[in-house]
Formats: C-alpha cells, sequence, structure tokens
C-alpha cells in the first residue's frame, strides 16, 4: 500500500472540492471535469461561474469508475 502524502490527505479531509483540485488530483485538464460535471457524470453545485463538488459525490464518482474487484474496499489491489 503506498503512503499518502500531507496534500493528498488534506485534500481528503476537505468537505467541498473545485474543479482544478480534481483535475490536479486525476491528471486531467479542468474541461475535462467541468465536462463530466455537464454530462452528469460528476454531481456538482454551480455558483456563478464556478463549480463545487461535494467531498462524498467525488468518492462515489471515483468509486463508480474502479475495477469491479477494487470497488467493495475501495483499496487498489496489491500487485506484488
Amino acid at each position: 500500500m503506498r503512503e499518502t502524502r500531507p496534500e493528498e490527505r488534506a485534500l481528503e479531509e476537505k468537505k467541498w472540492l473545485d474543479v482544478p483540485e480534481i483535475a490536479k488530483e486525476l491528471g486531467f485538464a479542468e474541461g475535462t471535469v467541468r465536462g463530466w460535471i455537464r454530462e452528469g457524470k460528476l454531481r456538482a453545485a454551480r455558483f456563478g461561474r464556478d463549480y463545487r463538488i461535494r467531498r462524498e459525490d467525488y468518492d462515489e464518482f471515483i468509486r463508480l469508475h474502479l475495477p469491479d474487484g477494487e470497488r467493495e474496499t475501495g483499496q487498489e489491489k496489491d500487485t506484488q
């Protein structure tokens, strides 16, 4: 199991996330994250021109995109 970096722990503790945080965390462009929101794949609240995503909605989005064997625990499989 890999060690969690301090910046990852801080992100995990936040109740609300923004598009740039999610894009950076997942390694995608901000436009891609906004597309997921517009398509209804990632739930978000819109405040003016900005989106905010609840931590639990982000976690659910990630869980739904994990391979079947990792969905139950939310843990990566040990490949060693």
